[in-house]
């Protein structure tokens, strides 16, 4: 699938998103809420090399977080603390995008119906799973 062109705002209005191929419109495959699940997620990290001191901490971090995703805004909130963004798919391939944000890109995947999103919690860099709420 070759992406043409994206635009993605953030803002109170909604002005839309999609990818164009052969003249239709996509909507985001992100699109929705998404909450951080933790045990999938603990799993990802088992893969890292979590260690059992380390697992204590992951449990009570994980599984607060929520994206709110709808047409144009990427809106994160983790202990009561909500922060906005822009996003633009780059490219897709095989159920994964690279999602250029306003301080990178990275690469999110859809498994299994849920998102995987890379993360870097202190010395450990893993992809944390968000579920459909």
């Amino acid at each position: 699938m070759k992406v043409i062109k994206v635009a993605i705002i953030v803002g109170v209005g909604y002005l839309g998103y999609g990818y164009y191929q052969g003249g239709l419109t996509k909507e985001s495959p992100f699109s929705g809420e998404w909450k951080s699940n933790k045990e999938l997620s603990m799993k990802e990290l088992y893969k890292k090399g979590l260690t059992q001191k380390q697992e204590s901490f992951f449990r009570k971090v994980l599984g607060n977080m929520t994206y709110s995703i709808s047409g144009n805004s990427w809106e994160s909130t983790f202990n009561g603390e909500t922060h906005s963004s822009t996003y633009t798919v780059e490219s897709e391939n095989k159920g994964c995008y690279d999602i250029k944000f306003s301080d990178g890109i990275k690469n999110c995947c859809l498994i299994d119906g849920n998102l995987h999103i890379p993360s870097k919690i202190g010395p450990l860099s893993f992809n944390e799973v968000f579920s459909p709420e």
